[in-house]
């Protein structure tokens, strides 16, 4: 569904957030001084990385640096948590649950 035609950061934007099921599932940061396009996918559409990356290489212009990576959890996120305040979480929820991703950018 994607052609070989330039397309706009909100065309980009527009075919993620279909592709992820929402922009809480992936983080864009378009560095229009450094050529570089980053998306980083979170854990809850992890699955689709590499249909990320590939609608990614095909959208994004030949002479910018594309880089598509997954945002994992951070220890840091759970440091100031105690094991109490957790019980209610399962260890699967902790790992692909989106309320426990940062939407940290590069």
């Amino acid at each position: 569904f994607v052609a070989n035609t330039p397309y706009t950061q909100n065309k980009l934007i527009e075919v993620l957030n279909v592709l992820c099921g929402g922009a809480q599932n992936y983080v864009l940061l378009v560095d229009v001084v450094d050529y570089t396009v980053h998306v980083g996918v979170k854990l809850a559409s992890v699955r689709l990385t590499d249909n990320v990356r590939e609608i990614v290489n095909n959208m994004v212009p030949a002479n910018m640096i594309r880089d598509v990576y997954v945002v994992f959890n951070r220890w840091k996120r759970f440091k100031s948590l105690t094991w109490g305040s957790l019980q209610p979480e399962t260890w699967q929820g902790l790992h692909e649950d989106a309320k426990w991703q940062e939407g940290e950018r590069r």
